[in-house]
């Protein structure tokens, strides 16, 4: 089992994982490439809105994984 999950609820699930094959992947690690914005552009983005993840990615990632693959989580940078 795959959990897409926000990581304020990260805690709330490791239990489990360590029970149960569980791969827990943070949502954040998802946010869409922005770098190609001046920080001005970057600002006004709606983090919370879904069209700022990259879903195809994250949709891609957890079919790999369900199929015994590893993948590379994204790592966000914040500059």
């Amino acid at each position: 089992m795959v959990l897409v999950i926000k990581p304020v609820f990260q805690d709330l699930f490791y239990p489990i994982s360590l029970l149960e094959k569980i791969s827990m992947i943070e949502h954040d690690s998802y946010y869409k490439n922005q770098f190609h914005l001046t920080f001005e552009e970057r600002v006004k983005t709606n983090y919370d809105h879904p069209l700022s993840f990259d879903t195809d990615l994250i949709i891609e990632q957890i079919k790999g994984l369900l199929a015994g693959r590893p993948v590379g989580i994204p790592i966000l940078y914040c500059n």
